[in-house]
Parts: structure tokens; sequence; C-alpha cells
């Protein structure tokens, strides 16, 4: 008999914040034009400025302690000490706007802290400040990484690109001592392969639950997907944005097939119950023992991370294949226009994107304590009783994660994997082009209400194909998608052809 799952998820201010101050002092008195708001140190008041650090899962016990690490290396290394906010991700809106209303200013913040506050028009211009605070920043990059869609708006470079993995591919991660148990040895590298080793898995499981998307609150295709989107109401290039035509994802066979797929396997019972898709993560299932395997992104090292978020050694196994956006970005940190202080803030971020030990800190920890380093040079969790592991997990959210020690049983060449895999992914041909649905706003609309109603109960297996999906279909007709992908198809056309 599977276990209940029972989640009570609070947003209570104490459970979710570790407030945290930056507190830069200064000493001489300042001539009236080096106390400009953009950039002045204050002699007769302390600077204070906001890191916010977004975790998805929980917060760690010894955060303090290893902020306190983190504000001593800042001071050491740049005069003035750095002190992070801690926001558990399923809350973040909810608690930086409080904190906005109580006067709170975050002065630089990574894209995970999302909207309003990583909206266009809330972050500040950096090309002035790089070229004279950040300028090991601009050494990293080339200037088409700076030149993205998604890095420079308006002629602008407002958002800042971090180093790490880029490419994406969808894979599912499976605890290894259940595989091992069930004599499941070889590994799935497509949905159909997936499907029959879960068969095989059922024939001996019936305590846990089998597979998840990453969180409990989305569908599986918030990971899995071999086609490109190109638009609103489900316009997709399908073939990893290859193919020569545009469609509308819920119209192809290929969708049809995998939401079949997952209804039968919530019919078998081998998904966790709809009433409990709450916003976490499914590696607590993993952790909790209700759960074998998740969906979630691949990249060199998942393994490694999988397994320290779910407490048991995961395997990685790759379902599809690895694609790359010339505009993609994992994460990026900005300033925001609200901060009196913005040349403090480059010169900080200057210091994250090339400080070994201040990427390490934010990874794994404090060394001696958190993690130490082995005889390979990696980095692992330390034996004594007096330790505790930290391990963010997060180090695709770190300015300049290629700066990390490898982790654990990574081998040594983890970051020239990642920059191979990058290398390696191929870049869909439909890469910059995008519909422009202004005369179909009408249409949109009505589609995006339809696919709000539809798509999540399909794609996580809770709503029977056989009869929601025609209906689905046939409401999208109605409300005007054979239009909307015409005209799509017909902007396309004259795209391909100017290129």
């Amino acid at each position: 008999m599977k276990k209940n799952i029972v989640r009570f998820v609070s947003l209570g201010a104490a459970a979710l914040i570790c407030l945290f101050e930056i507190r830069l002092k200064g000493t001489d008195a300042l001539s009236a034009q080096q106390t400009d708001a953009q950039s002045a140190r204050s002699s007769d008041a302390e600077i204070t400025l906001n890191i916010p650090f977004i975790f998805f899962t929980e917060i760690p016990e010894d955060f303090e302690k290893f902020n306190q690490e983190f504000r001593q290396l800042v001071e050491t290394e740049l005069g003035f000490s750095a002190n992070l906010t801690a926001i558990l991700s399923s809350g973040r809106t909810t608690t930086a706007t409080m904190m906005k209303n109580e006067g709170i200013v975050f002065d630089l913040f990574p894209s995970t802290l999302g909207a309003p506050f990583t909206d266009q028009e809330n972050l500040l211009a950096l090309d002035s400040l790089l070229e004279s605070d950040g300028t090991d920043i601009l050494n990293l990059f080339s200037k088409k990484e700076l030149s993205s869609e998604s890095v420079r708006i308006d002629g602008h470079i407002l958002r800042l690109p971090n180093k790490s993995d880029i490419a994406e591919c969808c894979c599912v991660v499976m605890r290894k001592d259940l595989l091992d148990q069930y004599g499941i040895t070889e590994k799935a590298s497509s949905l159909e392969e997936l499907d029959q080793i879960l068969e095989k898995i059922a024939q001996s499981e019936n305590e846990r639950f089998l597979i998840a998307p990453s969180r409990l609150n989305r569908s599986f295709l918030n990971r899995y997907y071999t086609w490109f989107p190109i638009g609103g109401g489900g316009l997709v290039l399908m073939d990893y944005g290859n193919a020569q035509t545009v469609e509308i994802l819920y119209e192809t066979e290929e969708y049809q097939k995998m939401v079949s797929m997952f209804y039968r396997w919530r019919q078998n019972g081998w998904i966790p119950d709809l009433a409990f898709l709450n916003d976490f993560p499914a590696n607590d299932l993993v952790r909790s023992e209700e759960l074998i395997g998740y969906f979630c992104h691949y990249k060199p090292g998942i393994d490694t991370q999988e397994s320290m978020k779910s407490g048991y050694e995961m395997e990685a196994w790759i379902l599809t294949e690895p694609v790359l956006t010339s505009d993609q970005t994992r994460c990026s940190w900005s300033i925001s226009k609200l901060s009196r202080h913005p040349k403090e803030a480059m010169q900080l971020l200057n210091f994250m994107y090339t400080s070994p030990e201040a990427m390490n800190l934010l990874n794994y920890g404090i060394e001696g304590h958190n993690y130490q380093v082995d005889e390979n040079g990696n980095a692992v969790p330390v034996s004594s009783p007096q330790g505790s592991i930290y391990y963010s997990a997060l180090g695709w959210e770190l300015p300049n994660q290629y700066l990390c020690l490898p982790w654990g049983e990574d081998p040594c060449d983890i970051w020239e994997k990642t920059q191979t895999f990058n290398e390696s992914a191929q870049i869909p041909d439909g890469v910059g082009f995008t519909f422009s649905g202004a005369e179909y706003e009408t249409e949109l609309s009505a589609m995006e209400e339809l696919i709000e109603a539809y798509a999540f109960g399909l794609e996580t297996g809770s709503l029977d194909p056989k009869r929601y999906l025609p209906e689905f279909l046939e409401k999208l007709q109605k409300a005007g998608s054979e239009q909307v992908k015409k005209a799509a198809n017909e902007q396309y056309q004259d795209w391909r052809d100017s290129q």
C-alpha cells in the first residue's frame, strides 16, 4: 500500500527569510561630486546593500554561519562586508514584496528572484559600470554573449549571463539502489523505453510511486520537450525546432501519444495523487522514500546534484537531445534601479564572477565545516559529527559555476565536460523567429484560456485524453487556431526566406 502524502506549506516570514545586510563603512569625508547617488560611499552613515539568494528546497540550518563567512571574505577582499537574504522559491514573490513594503531594497539579485523585481523597467543599465568597475566580467564573455536579446535591451546591458551549463535536454533520475534491487540494468533513452522499464519496476514495487514531474505542481512537459516554442497559443516548431512548418503542439501525434502514456501511468498508480500536487520538489518524496524517480534537466554531474538533494544515489537517464538557443542563459544577475550604491554593487558582482573562494563558499558552504577537499581535489562532505552538509545544489544560479571545485564523485574535468556538452548542443533552425500575433490578440487570448483549462490536466495524466483531448482541440479550432497557425506559417516562411 503506498504511503499517504500529507504536506503543509507555510509562507510565514520567519520560515522564509534569513535577512542580513551588507555594511560598507566610509571613513573619509567626501566631496559633493563623490556623494552622487549612483556611486557614492557615505562617510557619516553605513551603506546597506541587500542580495537575495533563492533556495528551491529548504534554507540550510547553518546558513547564518555560512553567511558570516561570506561577509568576512568580502570584507577582506573588498573592504566592505557582504551579507545575503535567503528566500525560499515557493514564497519568493510574497516575501520580496513584503520586504519592499518595509523599505528594504535588493541592490543586486539573480533572475531567479523573478517578476516584478527582474522586469526590464526595474533594472539598471550596466554598460558604464562594467567599464569602470566590472572589467573582469567583460573579459569572461564574448561580444556575442553580451549582445543576446536576454542580456542587452534597447542597446544597453541590463542582465549579466552567468557561467554554467546552458545546453538543455531532459532526463529522469532514478534511485540506483532500487534499480539494482529490481535487476534493472538498462537505461531508458526515450519516453517509450522509460515506459517499458516502469512496467518492469511495477511488478516488484508496491510501496512507492514510480515517477513524477520535477516539482509536484508542474506537468511532465515542463522538463520534457522535443519542440521549440515560437509564440503563444501552443505554436511550436517540432523536431527540436528544425521543422519547416509551424504546428500547434496539442494537435500533433507526438502530444497525443505522450498524454495517453501519462494517463496510463496515473491509472496504474505510478504518479503521486493530484490532491498532493503542491509547490515542492519531487526530490522531497524520494528523500521520504515515497517516490523512485522524477524528470529534470540534464547536465554533466546531474547524478551528483540530485543525489545530494534526494538523500539517495540517483542514476540519470537522458531522454532527449541537447539543444541550445543563442539567446539562452540559465540565470542572470542584475542591479536594481532603486539601488543607491550601484558602483559598490558592481564591484561586488565583479568579485563574485572571478573568485573561486566565493563560488565554492556559495555552492558548498564552509571548508572544514561543511566540506573538505579530498586527495583528488574534489569537494566532499566532512566526515566529522560536528560538520554539516550545506551543499546548495544551486551552482547554476551562481555568477560563475565554472570556478567551483568538482563535487563528490564528479570527474575532475567536470567543467570541461560541461563546456563540451554546451558546445555539442544543436541550435534549432527556428532560433530567432517569434510569431508576431498583434492582429490575433483575441484568438490567442481565447486559446491561452483553453490551454490553461486543459493542458495541465492532460500533461499530468489527470484527464483522460480520449475524452478531453478531442474536446480541447475542437474548442481551440472554434477559438481561431487554424487562422493563427496559418498566419504563423506565413510569417515563418517569410522569415526563413530572409535568412
